[in-house]
C-alpha cells in the first residue's frame, strides 16, 4: 500500500510516498534513511523502499511551506471515474497480465512463478467532480484510494468493480495543498438530508393525539361516568336527584313533589323507608286508612290525581270502597263512607 504526503523543511517542500505498513503523522517531524529520490512533473520527490528507517523527531514547529492557508476545501458532484490497477512482484518488478483468481503468477522479468497473495497492488486514478458547471480533475494515488474506498491489502477486486464503488457515491469532498492531494471523502446527500424532516411528524400531531381528546374521553363524558347514562348520582334505576332515563329533580312517571315511576317517596329503592306504595307497609297505606289515602297509590301526591289533595276525598278519616258499574264502563265512582 503506497500513501503520499508533502514533506518540508526549511528549504523548500517536496512529495513523500511511503509504502507498506509504515505510518506517518501529519503534523510531526521525521529523520529518513535509504529513501528512493526520483522526479516527478518536474519536481524532485522521494519514495521509501525496504530499507528505508523512519525515525521520530521532536517537534521543531512550523515550517515555513507548511501554510495551513495553503490548503483548500473543494467539494461537488462526480462526474465520472478512472482507476487503474497493477501487480508488483515480490521483488516490485511490474507484472503484466495478472489473473487475481488463479494461486501464482509468472513474473516475466524475473522469470519466476511467485504466490498471488505475495504479490503487490498498486492504484492509480482520478475523479471528475463538477463544481459550479466547471468540471474538476482529481488525481488520487493509491493511499487515499484504499481509504476512501475502505480496501484492504490483499483486495481482489477489479477496475470495473472500483469504479462501480466510486460512482455509488453522489458527492466527493477534497482537501488539496496546490496539485497535492491531503485528504478526500465521499459526502452523500442522504446523510444531510431527512425523508421528512420537522420536530413532530405524528399523523395527528398536537398535544392530545386521542380520537375524542379532551380532559374526558369517555362515550358520555361528564362529572361521573360509571352508568351509561351519566349525572351526578347513577346507582339506582329510578333514583336521586337526576335518573337515568328520566332526568330532574323529579323523574316519576307520574310527576308531584316526591314521585318515582310505581315506587315514589323521598327514597326510591325498590322497598322505600317512611312512605311506601301500594301493598307495602308505612304510616298511609291504601287498605290501612291513616292520615292520607289515595286511591291505589298512596301519598302527598296520589298517583292517578296528582295534586296536593285528591278530588274525592272526603277527609283525614275515611274507608275506600270501590264499585264498577256496567253502566259506566268509561270510569270507576268511588263511594266513601264514614267511619262507625
Amino acid at each position: 500500500m503506497r500513501k503520499t504526503y508533502q514533506v518540508a523543511d526549511k528549504t523548500s517542500s517536496m512529495a513523500l510516498s511511503v509504502w507498506g505498513d509504515s505510518q506517518v503523522d501529519v503534523g510531526k517531524w521525521y529523520e529518513l534513511q535509504n529513501v528512493s529520490v526520483r522526479q516527478f512533473d518536474m519536481k524532485p520527490c522521494i519514495s521509501s523502499t525496504l530499507q528505508t528507517e523512519i525515525k521520530v523527531l521532536p517537534d521543531l514547529g512550523n515550517c515555513f511551506q507548511s501554510d495551513e492557508h495553503a490548503i483548500i476545501t473543494i467539494e461537488g458532484d462526480i462526474v465520472d471515474t478512472e482507476i487503474k490497477v497493477s501487480h508488483l512482484c515480490p521483488k516490485l518488478h511490474k507484472m503484466d497480465a495478472v489473473n487475481t483468481t488463479t494461486l501464482m503468477n509468472r513474473c516475466i522479468k524475473c522469470d519466476n512463478c511467485c504466490r498471488f497473495t505475495k504479490c503487490r497492488s498498486n492504484l492509480n486514478g482520478h475523479v471528475s467532480i463538477e463544481v459550479n458547471g466547471v468540471h474538476k480533475k482529481i488525481i488520487i494515488d493509491d493511499g487515499h484510494l484504499r481509504e476512501v474506498l475502505n480496501l484492504s491489502e490483499k483486495f481482489r477486486d477489479t477496475t470495473d468493480d472500483l469504479a462501480t464503488k466510486v460512482l455509488s457515491h453522489d458527492r466527493l469532498r477534497v482537501q488539496m495543498m496546490g496539485r497535492v492531494l491531503v485528504k478526500a471523502e465521499f459526502v452523500d446527500v442522504s446523510e444531510s438530508t431527512a425523508a421528512f424532516p420537522g420536530p413532530s411528524t405524528a399523523a395527528f400531531p398536537g398535544p392530545s393525539t386521542a380520537p375524542f381528546p379532551g380532559p374526558s374521553t369517555a362515550a358520555f363524558p361528564g362529572p361521573s361516568t360509571s352508568a351509561a347514562f351519566p349525572g351526578p348520582s347513577t346507582s339506582a334505576a329510578f333514583h336521586g336527584p337526576s335518573t337515568a332515563a328520566f332526568p330532574g329533580p323529579s323523574t316519576a312517571a307520574f310527576p308531584g313533589p316526591s314521585t318515582s315511576a310505581a315506587f315514589h317517596g323521598p327514597s326510591t329503592a325498590a322497598f322505600p323507608g317512611p312512605s311506601t306504595s301500594a301493598a307495602f307497609h308505612g304510616p298511609s297505606t291504601a287498605a290501612f286508612p291513616g292520615p292520607s289515602t289515595a286511591a291505589a297509590f298512596p301519598g302527598s301526591s296520589t298517583a292517578a290525581f296528582p295534586g296536593p289533595s285528591s278530588c274525592a276525598s272526603p277527609g283525614p278519616n275515611a274507608t275506600m270502597y270501590k264499585i264498577v258499574s256496567d253502566a259506566e264502563p268509561e270510569g270507576l265512582d268511588f263511594l266513601f263512607s264514614k267511619e262507625k
